[in-house]
């Protein structure tokens, strides 16, 4: 037997805290299993914070939160070594490669990004030289393809993925 329904209005700090309504004997499988992805309470969003916007975590579009925008990223002066960076930020090992792809989100093509420089020692793109922020009417963006997956999206506050 098994709690099926719990009623929380959210004050509480322990899952036990909750009211049980409903209690289940039915059927014992995984097929019905739940899962949670925590945050910091404090997370906020802050310059310097990337996402990518593709199938898998670590692969895909990449924007970065500049000036309280997501702004699309350009090739032109992107490297190998921004890539790593972005990378290992998420949390999502080696870059595998970069390219140029035509952006999904046509809604943004105005407010682009480019002129990262990082050394490549950096843990965060936040700490490479200061981007420029432009009005572009390009379809084409960076796009990012990290070798690992990251199991726990939340274990850096600098990674935030689209909700």
């Amino acid at each position: 037997m098994w709690a099926d329904v719990f009623d929380c209005d959210g004050n509480e700090t322990k899952l036990s805290e909750c009211s049980i309504s409903s209690w289940s004997r039915a059927e014992c499988s995984h097929r019905r299993d739940i899962g949670v992805i925590c945050s910091n309470s404090s997370l906020a969003l802050h310059d310097g914070l990337v996402r990518l916007s593709g199938e898998r975590q670590c692969e895909g579009e990449m924007e970065v939160f500049i000036h309280q925008v997501w702004r699309r990223v350009l090739l032109d002066s992107w490297s190998l070594t921004e890539s790593s960076v972005v990378c290992r930020q998420l949390g999502c090992g080696s870059v595998l490669n970069f390219n140029s792809s035509s952006s999904s989100s046509p809604e943004h093509s105005h407010e682009c990004v480019t002129g990262f420089q990082c050394s490549g020692s950096e843990a965060h793109l936040g700490n490479c030289s200061s981007p420029q922020t432009l009005n572009c009417s390009s379809t084409q963006q960076l796009s990012i393809t990290c070798l690992g997956e990251n199991n726990n999206i939340w274990a850096d506050s600098s990674v935030v993925r689209d909700q």
